[in-house]
């Protein structure tokens, strides 16, 4: 059974308002798709041992009114969940204070038991759903790669996203060690002074701590507790 978010009706399909104007988002397409219809068919388990995952087939037709070539573009691709957790993830991150489509929550236990099965079907499907009646996520690129796309071109922007959050991952670690730096030289700064009456332990607990997290143990015999 197909959603239907705009009328209220078992159906995939919809009619699409493209009179929106539209914030300067990078990756959006000039076609706007006037009609749309998807569907999450056959979900199909693949894979052995630690590599079993859910496939799913995607149907999918954009129909557009603006009189150009290839007035409706027909597809159909194979995904499974994490294909699915990669799109919402780059869409989040190129349209940031966007709110995207909520996902199905993983399981740890019984995720290729029939009934969870079927249930994340459906809410897979209607993830497309929202998404392609959302005036701006249904231009952006991320949506029309996954709906038309190689698995290699999905594979290579997860591969960027990737390397993408290794390098913001490292961004953070280094801002914190700069920020956990100059809260030690900010307190061994106060305690040499000769001008207070009283040391600080307070700060100084706080700044063996941080060189703690940081993994720097070896900095803590600069301190007396």
């Amino acid at each position: 059974m197909y959603a239907d978010l705009s009328h209220g009706a078992s159906s995939s399909s919809s009619s699409l308002d493209g009179g929106v104007t539209l914030p300067n988002y990078p990756n959006l397409s000039a076609r706007v798709a006037s009609r749309f219809h998807v569907s999450v068919t056959d979900p199909e388990q693949r894979g052995e041992g630690l590599t079993t995952h859910i496939a799913y087939k995607i149907n999918s037709t954009l129909e557009y009114d603006d009189g150009l070539a290839d007035p409706v573009v027909q597809s159909c691709v194979i995904r499974r969940f994490r294909d699915f957790e990669s799109l919402a993830e780059s869409l989040a991150n190129e349209l940031p204070g966007l709110l995207i489509p909520a996902l199905p929550e993983k399981a740890l236990m019984g995720r290729f038991d029939a009934t969870f099965v079927e249930e994340r079907r459906r809410a897979l499907q209607l993830f497309l759903v929202r998404l392609l009646e959302h005036n701006m996520l249904r231009r952006h690129a991320h949506v029309h790669l996954f709906l038309t796309g190689s698995e290699s071109a999905l594979a290579a922007v997860r591969a960027k996203q990737k390397d993408a959050n290794k390098q913001s991952t490292s961004k953070s670690l280094l801002s914190f060690w700069n920020s956990s730096v100059a809260l030690v030289s900010n307190t061994l700064s106060v305690e040499n002074r000769g001008t207070h009456k009283q040391r600080d332990p307070t700060g100084r607990r706080a700044a063996v701590g941080v060189l703690f997290l940081t993994g720097r143990a070896s900095v803590v015999s600069c301190f007396d507790l």
